[in-house]
């Protein structure tokens, strides 16, 4: 995808828009400019002599003043990546990024024009020149390459693809999801029970679920993004039930009653005339949560996309 404010940068620059990416030279450079749901990014296509190029741009982009002034992202699906054909950086979008994306980029092509990094008129596979080159977009970077390298990209990517489908169990990875949401849900509890509600702590039980998922070792396909959802539309139920209960608790130990009791009679009252209230409280829980891992589903289903490659 591409908004506004990256056309007008395309345009001002010579730079080809289509299929949702800007790409073409700019300074020298090869670039790629694409952008989504709260990030813009910036992908050159390179080619790399040896591993000191490629060590010497990401000590560059590691440097944390030059993150924290230019807003780049980390620790996400769409951070800094350095890696054989390419090197993209992903930006925090907010009002002003593409002002520091203008005074980045040639800030950017001149530290790998420094290093000798070649971008323009090779293939970004094999280094060579010449040939049958052609533009193909793979994920969110175009690249220059010859039919025979992009032969041998679609192949690695099918071959990815496959062993994807091979390893790992989604049913091992919903039952590591369901334990990550339950605990990821605790927090929940306690602060609803202190009478607030907050969408951020909905990402933390979608964070918990996704590690759970990760460490039984699910198997990474769109699955993924459906468990964890799934676990967290539960693990609100649960912690809300549990918040209830919680906040009861304390008048039905003064009734003298156990805390065996206490939950039956809740449940007895959720179930009956207190069911138009439990449900509101969780169809509010379910939008908060929803609210807080809409960023996380996206980069989970980005991550477990099967990438192609495109001929433009």
């Amino acid at each position: 995808m591409i908004g506004s404010g990256l056309k007008k940068f395309a345009e001002a620059n010579g730079l080809t828009v289509k299929n949702g990416v800007a790409y073409g030279t700019y300074d020298g450079v090869f670039l790629t400019l694409q952008e989504g749901a709260g990030w813009k990014s910036v992908s050159a296509a390179v080619y790399f002599d040896t591993a000191e190029q490629s060590d010497r741009v990401r000590g560059w982009l590691g440097d944390e003043a030059r993150q924290k002034e230019f807003r780049i992202q980390g620790g996400s699906v769409t951070d800094v990546s350095v890696k054989p054909g390419s090197v993209q950086v992903a930006f925090t979008d907010n009002p002003g990024t593409m002002g520091k994306i203008e005074a980045f980029l040639p800030l950017f092509t001149a530290m790998l024009k420094d290093l000798a990094v070649k971008s323009t008129q090779v293939c970004h596979s094999c280094g060579m020149a010449g040939g049958d080159a052609a533009d193909v977009l793979i994920g969110s970077t175009v690249y220059h390459l010859h039919d025979s390298c992009s032969a041998k990209a679609e192949a690695e990517l099918r071959e990815e693809a496959d062993e994807r489908k091979s390893t790992g169990s989604v049913a091992k990875g919903a039952i590591g999801a369901a334990l990550g949401a339950i605990i990821g849900a605790i927090p929940w509890v306690i602060v609803y029970a202190m009478g607030y509600i907050a969408s951020l702590l909905g990402l933390l039980i979608g964070i918990c679920a996704k590690k759970g998922y990760e460490l039984a070792k699910g198997k990474e396909t769109k699955a993924k993004g459906i468990v964890i959802v799934i676990c967290v539309l539960l693990a609100v139920v649960v912690a809300e039930f549990a918040a209830i209960v919680a906040v009861n608790t304390a008048d039905g130990i003064e009734l003298g009653w156990t805390f065996g009791e206490i939950v039956a009679f809740m449940l007895e009252w959720a179930m009956g005339e207190g069911l138009a209230v439990v449900l509101k409280e969780i169809a509010l829980g379910w939008l908060f949560a929803l609210l807080g891992i809409f960023q996380l589903l996206r980069d989970t289903f980005r991550q477990t996309k099967v990438e192609k490659v495109v001929r433009l």
